[in-house]
């Protein structure tokens, strides 16, 4: 009965693995660790009981991994699928890699040896990997997908052809060498595709500087054209002042009042991210004749990482003014206290809100939608709450920014 204890071994190190780099849905963590464990107990027991190395069986558990994945996680297929196989891929070089070393140096490791390679490699392997971010192009995750999967067809022939015909050491060294040059080759289109993601980031924060420069171009010409139109009206009210015109003096004077009331009031606070959202938003929102209050108390600095935070706010307040009928309102109040930083978004809508938080333009590739909302929420152990009535949104977020 050693290999059962073995087998639950074997399926607790994999549902680690797998959770480690997946969003898992709020309250649902524990369960969907132990359905995995069980079901994952379940299919290696199928191997120990065959006692054969089978390859259909493998992809059945691919499968069914990446089905629970997708009722218990927040990620999309692509990302579920890209993982899993990563997994596998994983598992079957520890295994490997035990064989290679005993027949290579005459040694008898058993499976337990194997299993612990790959906790205290893995250790290394997911902290690089969460440092990454598994954050990348849908198209991106395609071409990973396809590698990874001819990758593990590659190393599931090489294992059952060795442990069918139990190949020389010569003939082995060669197959192991050929595999290395594959798992090495992976790790390089890993890295340059993180890479270019990361380049991607950059570009984005440029994007962001230059809406900021076009924003405060913005204000500058209204503030100019504000001059301009002031200067002419002084002359006026000198005039009626000689004239003793008192009334054309007041109706002036209310003129001038609706003109400066119609200015945006951009936000200052001690976050400059944030007031180069907040504002760019603000400037969107008064093109369309929409205002904008705010209530924001935060700190210079809280750990929250830009982009993140970026994605958030952006997608939050691009729905909020493109869902806001003209001469609408947009509340948004921005909060940190006690490390956990609070956001509340408020707006008036005249039709009932897509609750799948999209904005109607580009919805394919720039719509995050509430599913990506969730996963920052779900990130930082947070909280989302969502209300709607026929004339107002509210959406409300929590986050542990310690």
């Amino acid at each position: 009965m050693e290999w059962i204890g073995l087998n639950v071994i074997s399926s607790l190190l994999q549902t680690w693995f797998i959770t480690e780099l997946l969003d898992i849905k709020k309250n649902m963590s524990w369960f969907y660790r132990i359905t995995m464990v069980i079901m994952n107990v379940g299919i290696v027991t199928v191997y120990g009981l065959t006692d054969i190395f089978d390859i259909p069986l493998s992809y059945v558990f691919i499968v069914l991994n990446i089905i629970l994945a997708c009722i218990f996680t927040y990620n999309k297929i692509s990302e579920i699928v890209f993982v899993v196989i990563l997994e596998s891929i994983y598992s079957l070089t520890m295994n490997i890699m035990l064989l290679f070393i005993n027949k290579l140096f005459l040694l008898e490791f058993n499976d337990y040896y194997a299993k612990f390679f790959y906790f205290i490699l893995a250790l290394f392997f997911l902290k690089k990997l969460k440092a990454m971010r598994l954050s990348l192009h849908q198209m991106n995750y395609y071409i990973l997908i396809v590698v990874l999967f001819g990758l593990y067809c590659i190393i599931s022939l090489f294992t059952q052809e060795y442990l069918a015909f139990n190949f020389d050491t010569p003939e082995l060294i060669k197959m192991f060498g050929i595999l290395l040059l594959c798992l090495l080759g992976v790790f390089i289109l890993l890295l340059y595709l993180f890479d270019l993601n990361n380049k991607k980031e950059e570009y984005e924060k440029l994007k962001q500087q230059q809406e900021n420069e076009q924003t405060l171009l913005h204000i500058y010409d209204q503030l100019k054209m504000t001059k301009h139109d002031l200067k002419h009206d002084y002359q006026l009210i000198d005039y009626y002042l000689n004239q003793k015109d008192y009334i054309k003096i007041k109706e002036l004077i209310n003129n001038h009042s609706n003109l400066i009331s119609s200015i945006p009031v951009l936000v200052k606070t001690n976050n400059q991210l944030i007031d180069a959202i907040i504002n760019n938003k603000i400037i969107n929102a008064d093109m369309k004749h929409i205002k904008v209050e705010c209530l924001i108390n935060v700190p210079q600095q809280f750990h929250i990482q830009d982009y993140i935070l970026n994605d958030l706010l952006s997608n939050i307040l691009d729905n909020a003014i493109e869902n806001c009928p003209e001469n609408g309102l947009i509340k948004v109040n921005i909060i940190y206290e006690q490390q956990i930083l609070h956001i509340q978004v408020e707006n008036d809508i005249d039709q009932l809100f897509d609750q799948t938080l999209k904005t109607k333009k580009d919805r394919k590739y720039h719509g995050y939608g509430l599913k990506s909302i969730r996963r920052i929420v779900n990130q930082y152990h947070g909280n989302l709450d969502i209300d709607y009535s026929d004339k107002t949104f509210i959406i409300q977020i929590s986050l542990l920014a310690e």
